[in-house]
């Protein structure tokens, strides 16, 4: 499958061919006084052209792993306020779609760093002890809370 980039994606393609020239236009913009702000930011959808096809998956491991983002379940979720790359870090600045394998997993303590709390909790429990031995198969906070539709706790009932 061939994924398709939104427009805003391809626009941004669009403004490659002005090299050089559009350095020399911000700079000097700056250069006076201005604030050149973001240009053009990843948004969630340029993720969403391809993930929010349903079936689009790859395998890892001798397994099928689902890439299928459900938008409208997400924009419910207690992240949906966050942008995709706020958690998938390493796909920040991507502009080439489709964009290479993502290799790292996410990491929910960035955000969620606590000392004595339920991340505190995750690193002392049996999950936590073996995931700091290197245990591969370790549980991580998505095994049980879920991906992209984590609800609140009142929610979850």
């Amino acid at each position: 499958m061939t994924c398709k980039p939104t427009r805003s994606a391809k626009r941004a393609g669009a403004t490659r061919w002005m090299g050089w020239r559009w350095a020399v236009v911000v700079g000097a913009w700056l250069g006076v006084g201005g604030s050149a702000g973001t240009v053009r930011s990843q948004e969630n959808d340029d993720c969403l052209s391809c993930h929010a096809t349903e079936g689009l998956k790859l395998e890892r491991a001798g397994r099928d792993v689902s890439l299928y983002v459900d938008a409208g379940r997400a924009a419910l979720s207690v992240h949906a306020d966050l942008s995709c790359t706020d958690c998938h870090t390493e796909l920040d600045g991507v502009e080439a779609y489709p964009h290479a394998r993502v290799t790292e997993r996410v990491d929910c303590g960035g955000c969620h760093d606590d000392d004595d709390g339920p991340i505190a909790s995750f690193w002392a429990s049996t999950h936590g002890q073996r995931l700091d031995d290197g245990d591969a198969d370790a549980p991580r906070c998505q095994d049980c809370h879920g991906d992209h539709y984590i609800l609140r706790l009142a929610d979850s009932g």
